[in-house]
């Protein structure tokens, strides 16, 4: 049986309707969540999942500047309703796998995690392998983080697994987006080309090429994803991917180390 531990992240952008504001899609959710856990039961590896917020806090924390700090009057109502909007979403997550019969038991990135610049400078991170120990699957999420310079900050879902990749040395770890992939220039321009693999090669020419997103995101978009990713397989010596997780099937096939169409990261 395949061992190891795998990283996941679900894009906010395939788990809701990013056109409409604290839309989800349950049946996504459901979806992806049972092609997790069947891999995971049938590979024996271990998973940690994180979620984006979609159309969830991107657009509260977008209308209050939260990925500022505390630069406004009103900063700390925004960071407030925000948080409140990011819970809103892993509540219904951690339902969808309740009903699954997925054991998902919710961390919130703000109750173990400080910041410095939107950047996890300190955790605890005892409780999520004590919940791995007993048989839990750990779901972390992009959420507003208490930050030492700023006062707050959005901790995206994709520096979360970095900071928890540094504890748990992943052998995979999987960004599933609403694309293919990355390309060399914005996915809805004509000729756009998937790069099939991102390495020490080609990071800096991809990075500086990567075309940006019209959503609401205050988290980085396609290039901060692609630059975290890389810097957790970097350090850790894993495979990334980063996948289109809205086709049926790519999750698990990836899970159970079969070939689909995506970009691969390696170091």
């Amino acid at each position: 049986m395949q061992k190891g531990l795998c990283l996941i992240k679900l894009g906010g952008s395939v788990i809701t309707d990013t056109s409409v504001p604290k839309k989800p899609k349950p049946a996504v959710i459901k979806r992806l969540l049972r092609e997790i856990y069947e891999a995971k039961k049938q590979s024996g590896m271990d998973v940690i999942i994180g979620h984006g917020g979609g159309s969830f806090p991107h657009i509260t924390a977008s209308r209050y500047q939260v990925q500022k700090g505390l630069v406004k009057s009103d900063s700390r109502k925004g960071s407030i309703l925000t948080l409140s909007d990011a819970r809103e979403l892993n509540a219904i997550v951690i339902k969808c796998a309740a009903e699954i019969g997925m054991p998902a038991f919710p961390f919130s990135p703000s109750s173990f995690t400080v910041s410095r610049a939107s950047k996890i400078k300190y955790g605890f991170t005892m409780q999520i392998k004590e919940a791995m120990a007993h048989g839990f699957i750990p779901v972390v999420y992009g959420d507003v983080g208490i930050d030492s310079k700023q006062g707050v900050c959005i901790v995206s879902t994709e520096e979360i697994l970095r900071f928890l990749s540094c504890y748990f040395k992943p052998s995979k770890v999987i960004f599933g987006t609403d694309v293919d992939g990355v390309f060399d220039r914005s996915p809805s321009e004509e000729g756009a080309s998937l790069i099939k693999e991102l390495n020490m090669n080609n990071i800096s020419k991809v990075l500086s090429n990567v075309g940006t997103t019209k959503k609401v995101d205050v988290t980085g978009g396609m290039k901060l994803k692609a630059s975290l990713l890389y810097d957790i397989i970097n350090t850790t010596r894993a495979t990334g991917y980063i996948a289109n997780a809205t086709k049926p099937g790519i999750m698990k096939s990836i899970l159970q180390g079969k070939p689909v169409v995506c970009t691969t990261v390696k170091k």
